[in-house]
């Protein structure tokens, strides 16, 4: 599963990133060349910046490099460390959940209401899309987190490595 969800954000990424760099080059090119632009291009360079940057955070959230505090965990003994990995992570599935579900409604919302952007022309709800889907994916990824804490698979995070050197009560 993990594999192929990698893929697939791996995959929407490039196409964000290259979506990006066409409209932010053409904008660029039609700026200062022919000294014409389009009013959408900003738009549409910022959405795709937020999608490709919430896709990538899953990506830090895959391999352990999301921004996190050890500090509180390193406090706890080694042989607690791993449930108070565990909770923590459960938490944070609760929250995107909770986030998620805002995110679905928001949008529900927005579509509802028929909103547009005014500088794109593009339906909000495929602009603010992204907080669901983001918080989806982000959802997964802690669920595969846990299911790996609780199969005792080593630890990708480093925090209660039993191998490292820990400043906490042992």
């Amino acid at each position: 599963m993990d594999r192929i969800l990698t893929r697939i954000e791996n995959a929407v990424m490039a196409v964000l990133l290259f979506a990006g760099l066409v409209v932010g080059v053409a904008a660029v090119i039609l700026r200062y060349v022919f000294n014409t632009g389009v009013v959408w291009s900003e738009g549409i360079l910022i959405t795709v910046t937020v999608w490709g940057v919430l896709i990538g955070a899953s990506q830090a959230i895959a391999q352990g490099i999301h921004a996190r505090v050890d500090v509180i965990i390193d406090l706890f003994p080694r042989a607690l460390r791993r449930a108070v990995q565990i909770v923590t992570a459960i938490a944070i599935v609760a929250y995107c959940l909770f986030i998620g579900d805002a995110g679905v409604r928001y949008v529900a919302f927005v579509r509802q209401i028929g909103s547009v952007s005014v500088d794109t022309g593009v339906p909000d709800w495929i602009t603010y899309g992204i907080v669901p889907v983001a918080m989806a994916i982000f959802s997964l990824r802690y669920l595969l987190e846990i299911r790996r804490l609780v199969l005792g698979e080593a630890d990708r995070n480093g925090a209660g490595d039993a191998g490292r050197p820990h400043p906490g009560p042992q």
